[in-house]
């Protein structure tokens, strides 16, 4: 009876995504530090991970996630640490937060392998992929692990075809996809919590 209930809720609408128009020099931040990003990826053969196999479309993606990172830079009054190229892994993408951008706005939340546990994990998108609009939509956010529980909970080791979506056509790297509807809103995300510095446990 809970899996069904659960199934069906909707926490987040479209209504409650927050649109960001990135300002001017955050966006040519966004394309330079992208573009570099992406050539240091390819230097050190970490695009077997890539969302796109193309150049083109995988470096065009790298840009709108560093957008992403930018808009919820902005959004928290710039206060947040970006995550530079060439640290991308060792520290979260935002101050106290990582993003993650879907070129469809239909799309839920992917996760990985690799995503940090115990950061919130926030998802934007886009409505045009042009780069003419700079609104970036930050569709909500939440605790990666905990929508680790929560997925495994429900689905129980089989998918539930309305309720995210595990499958074997998954990169090994991949997951699953959490449901852009069962995530928390961004005005209960903390702005404390994320203008806080972040302390690099690697170091």
């Amino acid at each position: 009876m809970g899996q069904v209930v659960l199934s069906k809720c909707i926490v987040t609408t479209e209504v409650d995504w927050v649109p960001v128009v990135l300002a001017n020099d955050l966006e040519q931040l966004a394309i330079q530090q992208g573009t570099l990003q992406e050539e240091q990826s390819k230097e050190r053969r970490l695009n077997d991970r890539a969302i796109n196999k193309d150049p083109e479309a995988s470096l065009k993606h790298t840009i709108f996630s560093k957008r992403s990172e930018y808009a919820v830079h902005q959004y928290f009054d710039r206060v947040p640490r970006v995550t530079l190229p060439g640290e991308f892994h060792d520290w979260p993408d935002v101050g106290q937060a990582n993003v993650r951008f879907i070129g469809d706005p239909a799309d839920g939340l992917m996760i990985q392998d690799r995503d940090q546990g115990e950061l919130p994990m926030i998802l934007t998108t886009c409505k045009d992929l042009s780069f003419k609009d700079r609104t970036i939509y930050l569709i909500g956010w939440g605790l990666t692990d905990q929508l680790r529980r929560v997925f495994y909970l429900i689905n129980q080791a089989r998918e539930l075809k309305n309720w995210g979506k595990m499958g074997n056509d998954f990169e090994s790297h991949e997951q699953f996809i959490y449901p852009r509807s069962m995530l928390t809103p961004m005005k209960w995300l903390s702005k404390e919590m994320m203008n806080t510095p972040y302390t690099n446990k690697k170091k």
